[in-house]
């Protein structure tokens, strides 16, 4: 419990009075805010009120941080005979032998394991995604069954 002496020290008296001065300006402050704004309404003519509004969200506009543009960028995994086309789906395995690089284990909720023979790939499991960070700009990674996809793993 706070003893009567620390209650009348100084400090916190003089806490306690800027206090009450603050909360005294920011109730002043918002009246005359409201006295301003229905004047502005019942004595300035509508077109002027709507050039000081736009003036305002540009003034707004300008302050704001930009809104965070987003790309999205499709890679196809398309089953095709090896023996027909070696290179035709080369970037949908360079980009998933890139994102078995950079997988952690501890964020995923599940992962794939799949290869054959001696190179086996640990990656993402279909549903599932992952952020990347690559020379400064962050990715956002998500695998997603397709058109015409099964659903068999």
């Amino acid at each position: 419990m706070d003893s009567p002496s620390a209650l009348a020290s100084p400090s916190f008296v003089k806490l306690v009075d800027t206090y009450k001065k603050a909360a005294a300006t920011a109730a002043s402050v918002t009246a005359y805010a409201v006295l301003a704004r229905g004047m502005a309404r019942e004595l300035l003519p509508d077109d002027l009120c709507a050039l000081v509004s736009w003036g305002a969200s540009l003034l707004r506009a300008r302050m704001e941080p930009p809104p965070v543009e987003r790309c999205t960028v499709i890679v196809r995994r398309i089953e095709v005979d090896s023996s027909n086309c070696d290179d035709y789906n080369a970037f949908y395995t360079d980009v998933h032998d890139y994102l078995a690089t950079r997988i952690d284990p501890r964020s995923m909720r599940r992962l794939r394991l799949s290869g054959g023979g001696a190179s086996k790939v640990m990656s993402m499991d279909r549903g599932d995604s992952m952020t990347d960070l690559f020379e400064g700009v962050q990715f956002r990674w998500a695998s997603v069954p397709g058109e015409g996809d099964n659903v068999r793993t």
